[in-house]
């Protein structure tokens, strides 16, 4: 009977292990299994490798990522070799009961982290952080007594600053306190500090908005101590003047104007502009920006030029001062620079920034003076106008008492003795004339055989030589 029975459990562990016939490849922070297979057969090893940072679940250390194992009875995993007092199913985990979390702790091979913790790194499975902190206060005229950000339970104490108060209480209050809960936030809300508020605390010289006191216009928050205090905006006094005064001594109270005014012989921008106007602005600066005086030039006297015969008022010191004002007449056949009829050899000027001006006319562009031509006006006789003077043409020259005409050029002798010319005088330039002695005369100074000279005009109206006389044997 012993020997039925015995046979009988026999062939019910041969049935049991003959329906065991695979196992499935691992999956779940598996990297990969070595064969690498679609199934595995009944006692078939393999070797299994984590992911990195994962263990095996029978790991000693947190260095057992990679182990031995065999399909067995049941469709199941072991290792290989067995382990001793293991008996939890083969896979890839965070944790065990030999390698534990940091802040956390191990359930069913995962770590669960404690209050205040969390996973921030995703490499490292078994790692908690403090990373649920309440973040830094955003402050506006405050200041807190710890900077953040906060673990969860820490107590921050808020206070503002000198001036102002918390929002919605009295003027009094300025001390807040806040807790950092669980979950990263604050257990109350941190009301804004202010300066003002309606009916709580007034602005001087200015208007409460939304807690804050804006400056009436000219006014100004000088006193960073007091933010509901506007005090008057003022500009400078002006000090360091050179040839300047100014109507009024500063500071200068907000859009005051004051007028700064050149010296005597000076003058700023453009000559005849002696006054400033500067207005205190918002800025705290006088505006515009104050310009330097500068000397006005004066005019030299005209009767310099040769062609100017007087100047009346005549000045002594042969200067004439900015906008004064003078008569001047042209020498004989001269006209007026500016003319417009060649009589017109009497003008009035006036001194303008250094230089003398037709006093009046437009338009005026050249130099005021004495001169000889003018196209149009008064022309040139036998030449060409060229700035005021009249430039002959080739071999004609002007006289003394004429500057408009041109005449030409010749030779002449004065007077003959003893002696005829080749043709008669005067001589244009070039003009060769052959003077022969009278008989029995011969030129002096020379062989009594030359009786005869030759001589021709050159472009200054006198031969190339002289004439000698003749003298008789």
């Amino acid at each position: 009977m012993l020997r039925n029975l015995l046979f009988s459990v026999l062939v019910l562990q041969a049935l049991h292990d003959f329906r065991a016939t695979s196992c499935d490849p691992l999956t779940g922070n598996v990297d990969n299994m070595v064969p690498a297979q679609d199934t595995y057969a009944l006692n078939d090893q393999a070797t299994v490798t984590c992911l990195t940072n994962y263990i095996v679940s029978w790991a000693a250390s947190a260095a057992d990522n990679s182990a031995e194992i065999k399909c067995g009875a049941g469709d199941s995993w072991a290792p290989e070799p067995l382990v001793d007092s293991f008996s939890d199913a083969v896979e890839c985990v965070e944790c065990n009961s030999a390698v534990s979390c940091t802040d956390g702790t191990c359930n069913a091979g995962v770590c669960e982290c404690n209050d205040g913790y969390e996973k921030s790194d995703i490499s490292d499975p078994r790692l908690c952080t403090l990373v649920i902190q309440c973040p830094a206060l955003t402050l506006t005229n405050q200041a807190a007594d710890v900077t953040g950000p906060y673990d969860p339970t820490t107590t921050v104490t808020v206070t503002c600053s000198a001036g102002y108060f918390v929002e919605g209480a009295a003027d009094t209050d300025t001390v807040q306190t806040v807790t950092c809960n669980q979950g990263g936030a604050f257990d109350v809300d941190l009301a804004p500090c202010v300066a003002c508020a309606d009916g709580i605390s007034d602005c001087t010289d200015g208007t409460c908005n939304a807690g804050v006191c804006e400056c009436n216009d000219g006014y100004e928050k000088s006193v960073i101590s007091d933010p509901r205090l506007c005090t008057l905006i003022q500009c400078p006094a002006l000090t360091g003047l050179t040839d300047q005064t100014v109507d009024a001594t500063g500071p200068y109270d907000y859009n005051t104007q004051v007028t700064v005014t050149c010296a005597d012989g000076y003058y700023v921008g453009e000559v005849g502009t002696k006054d400033q106007i500067l207005t205190c602005g918002s800025s705290g600066d006088l505006e515009p920006a104050l310009e330097a005086c500068v000397e006005i030039p004066e005019c030299d006297v005209l009767t310099t030029d040769v062609n100017v015969v007087e100047m009346s008022p005549f000045s002594s010191d042969f200067t004439y001062s900015d906008g004064a004002s003078a008569a001047i007449t042209c020498s004989e056949n001269y006209i007026i620079s500016w003319a417009t009829s060649i009589n017109d050899n009497k003008g009035k000027v006036e001194c303008d920034a250094g230089s003398f001006v037709p006093d009046p006319v437009d338009g005026f562009a050249g130099t005021v003076g004495c001169v000889a031509c003018i196209d149009s006006v008064a022309e040139c006789v036998d030449g060409t106008c060229t700035d005021g003077v009249c430039v002959c043409e080739a071999n004609h020259e002007t006289p003394n008492d004429n500057p408009r005409l041109c005449t030409i050029i010749q030779c002449d002798f004065k007077s003959l003795s003893n002696q005829e010319a080749s043709a008669e005088g005067p001589y244009d330039v070039d003009a060769v004339v052959t003077v022969t002695c009278t008989d029995g005369y011969h030129v002096s100074g020379g062989p009594k055989d030359v009786d005869v000279q030759t001589l021709t005009c050159a472009n200054t109206g006198y031969f190339d030589e002289p004439l000698m006389p003749c003298v008789g044997e």
